[in-house]
């Protein structure tokens, strides 16, 4: 393909990179449609687990997306039924697998947490979301849902 198709280039931003506590730099991987529908699943999950009243007290709070995002994967971690489910998918994030992310001498709070941040800023997640904010307000992402039979 000689040029890039009009619309996509926040789709091919730069791929955010996190360090380990050895110093090791890990590229986040690009994000396609499943690792964001994986995303939104482990929110539901946590948000249906029971926690939703600390979810909304996070909304409440004075912090920003990325802030917000981070503290719901950390509350979601001390839940049993989410805890496995939200470490793998940020071992996948961060290139590692989920033994070696639990290893504090490599993965501590702060490089964990970074993880997180680095995924709220990802750019692939940013334009995913813009793009179906955008489709929602045309009325495109209302006409596709019919389409699937759900009536909105």
């Amino acid at each position: 393909m000689d040029k890039k198709p009009e619309g996509l280039e926040p789709l091919l931003g730069e791929r955010p990179t996190v360090l380990d506590r050895a110093g090791t730099v890990h590229t986040m991987p690009p994000l396609n449609l499943e690792a964001v529908f994986r995303l939104v699943r482990l929110l539901r999950e946590f948000s249906l687990s029971g926690q939703r009243a600390a979810l909304e007290a996070f909304g409440d709070a004075a912090l920003g997306h990325e802030e917000r995002l981070g503290a719901v994967l950390l509350l979601g971690l001390s839940e049993p039924s989410t805890e496995e489910s939200i470490t793998e998918y940020l071992a996948f994030l961060a290139g590692v697998s989920p033994d070696e992310f639990c290893n504090p001498e490599l993965w501590g709070l702060s490089e964990q947490f970074e993880v997180v941040a680095k995924l709220a800023e990802h750019p692939d997640l940013t334009a995913f979301f813009t793009k179906v904010q955008g489709a929602a307000k045309s009325g495109n992402l209302n006409n596709l849902l019919k389409l699937f039979g759900n009536k909105q």
